[in-house]
């Protein structure tokens, strides 16, 4: 559209002028300085650039991904917040920056819930959740794309996973998003299997820190 408009003959400040206001806008969509310079453009000119070489259903999933959210059953609202409940394992978890952070317990332990306290605590700019009751065709294409661009703007990315025993593949879909985040400087991976589910795919996808949950007040205990 750029070019069909200068082969018509728009003066040159025109199109500074409406090249300022796009680049304005998605500065201010993405919360990112609005000042138009020479790097601002190419910045935005190479993040577009990036978006339209992604297949069209890779994007979509990107965004599915980063829309996406916990859903927490009713029935534990009311409780503690997790630390109160949990300090040994907040103190664990706060210490250790292990990049590969995998929760396990026989059902109704409480991982999901610990997951969807975890996500909250992130910044909705950098968190991801994934949910392993819903399709995860194109997972490690779009995660891909999503740590290139928290890479870009020097965010770091945490991709939650939950729901590890309702993929056909498990291990596989451990090991695409771990091929996704690939050499990010700052990124974390926090996933939640059964204790079955975990024994089957833990050879193939080795976390750095494994916590293994027990009944208790809420989500159990360490």
């Amino acid at each position: 559209m750029l070019l069909d408009e200068v082969g018509a003959g728009i003066a040159t400040y025109q199109l500074i002028h409406q090249l300022r206001g796009w680049i304005d806008d998605a500065a201010r969509a993405r919360r990112l300085p609005t000042e138009l310079t020479a790097e601002t453009l190419v910045a935005e000119m190479d993040l577009a650039a990036r978006y339209l070489r992604e297949p069209p259903e890779v994007e979509k999933l990107w965004h599915r991904l980063r829309q996406a959210k916990p859903e927490i059953p009713l029935s534990v609202v009311d409780l503690q917040p997790w630390r109160e409940v949990q300090p040994t394992l907040a103190t664990a978890l706060d210490r250790d920056s292990a990049a590969k952070v995998v929760f396990t317990s026989t059902g109704g332990g409480g991982k999901s819930f610990l997951l969807a306290s975890l996500y909250d605590e992130e910044d909705a700019r950098v968190r991801v959740w994934v949910d392993g009751a819903a399709t995860t065709d194109n997972i490690e294409q779009a995660v891909a794309l999503g740590a290139w661009a928290r890479q870009r703007d020097q965010r770091p990315i945490r991709v939650f996973i939950d729901g590890l025993e309702q993929v056909e593949k498990p291990a596989a879909l451990l090991q695409d998003v771990a091929r996704a985040i690939g050499d990010h400087p700052d990124a974390r991976i926090f996933a939640a299997a059964r204790e079955t589910t975990w024994a089957d795919c833990k050879g193939d996808f080795l976390a750095g820190v494994m916590f293994r949950l027990l009944h208790g007040r809420s989500i159990g205990f360490v």
